[in-house]
C-alpha cells in the first residue's frame, strides 16, 4: 500500500503503524515492521523501524530521519489566550466580555448512520499521534473548563496507543449540563467507559492521540477554555463533578 499526503510518501510492507497529517507537516510512528517514507519537498527517503517515528515537512535544511519513540510528560494543560497550534480544531475566540480565550465548536463527520448517512457531531478536539503530547495511567485526571447550551449533552472521548505505536482503546463519558454557564469538569481516567472490549482499561503509559469533545446539535454552542491532565487528584475535589465555580450534571 502506498500513502500520498500533502508533504510525503509512505510504501507499506507489513506493518501496523500510525499515521497523522496536517497542510505542512506528516507525523509516521511504526509499531511492528518498518515502514518507508519519502519527503515530497527534496525526495528524501528513510526507513521508519519499530518503535521509530519520523515527521516530514516542507522545510528541507535539516535531513529527514527516524528517531526512538519521544518520551511524553504526564502533564498537560492547554489554554486558549493565543489561537493554539494547527493540530486542534475549533474556531479560535479571543477573550471578550463573553468568556476567556477560547475554542468554539465546529461540524465534524466521524462516522456514519446505520443507513450510511454522514453523522454530524459538533466538536473541539486534539489530534496528534506523535506519542508524545501527554502520557496518562487509569489515575491520570482530566480537567476541562468548558461551556455549552443547558440541555445538550457532552461527549468526552480520549483515544490512546501504546508506547509501542499501537491503538491502546478509546475511552468516554457523557456530561450533563444543567446550566449554560461556564463550569470546571475533572474525572478520574479509569471512570471513562471503554469503547472496545479488546482493550478495556487504560495501561499505564499510554499516550493520548485524541482529546475529542463533542455535542450533537448546531445549537449546542459549545465552547473550551482549558484542557489539563495531572497525573493524580490535586486536592480533595471529588471527581466525576464540577469544582465550585459552577455545578455540573451527573457524568455516564
Amino acid at each position: 500500500m502506498r500513502v500520498l499526503t500533502s508533504t510525503a510518501e509512505i510504501d507499506i510492507v507489513v506493518t501496523r503503524f500510525q499515521l497523522s497529517t496536517n497542510p505542512g507537516s506528516t507525523t509516521l510512528s511504526v509499531e511492528s515492521g518498518h515502514v518507508r517514507m519519502r519527503r515530497l519537498a527534496d525526495g528524501s527517503v528513510v526507513d521508519v523501524r519499530q518503535g521509530e517515528m519520523s515527521v516530514a515537512t516542507l522545510e528541507t535544511t535539516n535531513s529527514l530521519e527516524s528517531s526512538r519513540m519521544l518520551l511524553a510528560p504526564t502533564t498537560f494543560r492547554q489554554t486558549f489566550e493565543q489561537a493554539p497550534s494547527v493540530i486542534w480544531r475549533g474556531t479560535w475566540l479571543p477573550a471578550d466580555n463573553q468568556g476567556p480565550g477560547r475554542l468554539q465548536q465546529v461540524p465534524d463527520v466521524s462516522d456514519k448512520k446505520s443507513d450510511g448517512v454522514p453523522r454530524v457531531n459538533y466538536a473541539v478536539c486534539v489530534q496528534d499521534h506523535s506519542g508524545s503530547m501527554v502520557s496518562v495511567g487509569p489515575e491520570s485526571v482530566l480537567r476541562v473548563r468548558f461551556r455549552a447550551a443547558r440541555g445538550n449533552d457532552v461527549l468526552i472521548l480520549f483515544s490512546l496507543r501504546n508506547p509501542k505505536g499501537g491503538f491502546a482503546g478509546n475511552f468516554q463519558t457523557i456530561i450533563k449540563p444543567d446550566s449554560s454557564d461556564w463550569r470546571t469538569f475533572d474525572i478520574k481516567l479509569s471512570e471513562l467507559k471503554a469503547g472496545f472490549p479488546e482493550h478495556p482499561a487504560i495501561a499505564v503509559d499510554s499516550r493520548v492521540t485524541l482529546i475529542y469533545l463533542a455535542c450533537f446539535s448546531p445549537k449546542s454552542n459549545l465552547e473550551v477554555s482549558e484542557v489539563a491532565i495531572e497525573p493524580s487528584p490535586s486536592g480533595s475535589q471529588p471527581l466525576g463533578s464540577a469544582k465550585p465555580e459552577r455545578k455540573v450534571g451527573d457524568a455516564q
